[in-house]
């Protein structure tokens, strides 16, 4: 039996530990807990379809891109292509894959690849259309939606002409910012 007074080697080693992984361990323990969070959340895809399209009641992400778009040719068959074409490539983006198509021997790929290996980031792609889609351009004038209509300028807005406005609409959020960037950038060079 041993004196009260007495630490043995075992007990002196299991109190540094723990006295070292008091000062230190609560950190360093945080910041894994924090990685592994960020971990998961850019390893989370959320489905693209559904009753709505992603992104209209998702929970918030931490980045956003947007970009508005005018259709400058082509008609309804063309507009109809680029759509289909940029359901594709969401349905691609959403799960963190690149965007297959180009990359022959002659040929650029289609995706850049700027984004391989950040996962999906609970990526959601939004597409929108503005009230000029209907002006008559694609046939469309009839499918006009009554509400759909430009929005006023609102206090503090320094609107500038050439840059507002839009036939198409493209929003997108993740948790990483280059994911986000990624997606407008991809469909924009799509469309």
């Amino acid at each position: 039996m041993t004196d009260a007074t007495e630490i043995s080697r075992r007990s002196l080693i299991a109190a540094a530990t723990g006295g070292a992984a008091a000062l230190l361990g609560g950190p360093l323990l945080e910041d894994a807990g924090a990685r592994h969070r960020e971990r998961n959340r850019a390893s989370t895809a959320i489905p693209w379809s559904g009753a709505h399209q992603a992104g209209v009641t998702t929970p918030q992400q931490t980045h956003l891109a947007l970009a508005a778009l005018d259709v400058v040719s082509g008609g309804r068959a063309e507009l109809i292509g680029v759509l289909r074409a940029w359901q594709a490539a969401i349905e691609h983006l959403t799960v963190g894959a690149q965007v297959p198509g180009g990359g022959g021997p002659t040929e650029v790929p289609v995706d850049t690849g700027e984004a391989v290996g950040q996962g999906p980031a609970r990526l959601t792609v939004t597409i929108g259309f503005g009230p000029s889609l209907f002006d008559g351009r694609f046939g469309l004038a009839a499918d006009h939606p009554p509400a759909l209509a430009a929005l006023p300028a609102f206090a503090g807005d320094a609107l500038e002409d050439a840059r507002s406005g839009g036939d198409l609409l493209v929003q997108a959020c993740a948790d990483s910012r280059l994911v986000a960037e990624h997606a407008v950038r991809m469909l924009a060079r799509i469309g």
